[in-house]
């Protein structure tokens, strides 16, 4: 009868270490990021991040509006209101953002072509 492996995050974490350490003292950059990206995964640092739409989902929109209202439809009022917030814009329209004040010259933005649009300067990172 074959014996479960015991196999612990504080397990894997120390084999990542040692693949780490291995890489390091051979020389090989490429088996070090592995090594580290493997661990910070384990440890919820590094996360995968998919795609849930197409972009043809926002290709042939031609507003601001257009793009909060498909947000607010697939996320939610909460995320349509982060970008709304981080475009400078108020939404929904007609009522102050529950994330951040819109200046009041920034309101009629969102009926702009997204051509006309200015990209803002301190974007999400």
């Amino acid at each position: 009868m074959a014996k479960k492996a015991d196999i612990t995050v504080d397990k894997i974490l120390t084999d990542f270490q040692e693949a780490l350490a291995m890489a390091k003292e051979r020389g090989q950059p490429n088996e070090i990021v592995t090594a580290a990206k493997a661990q910070a995964e384990l440890v919820g640092l590094w996360k995968q991040r998919i795609e849930t739409g197409s972009v043809a989902d926002y290709e042939s929109m031609e507003s601001v509006d257009e793009i909060l209202a498909k947000v607010e439809s697939d996320m939610g009022l909460e995320a349509a209101q982060r970008l709304a917030s981080a475009l400078g814009v108020t939404w929904p329209k007609g009522e102050a953002s529950q994330v951040q004040q819109t200046p009041p010259e920034a309101s009629t933005e969102a009926e702009m072509p997204l051509a006309d649009l200015k990209t803002p300067t301190d974007a999400l990172n």
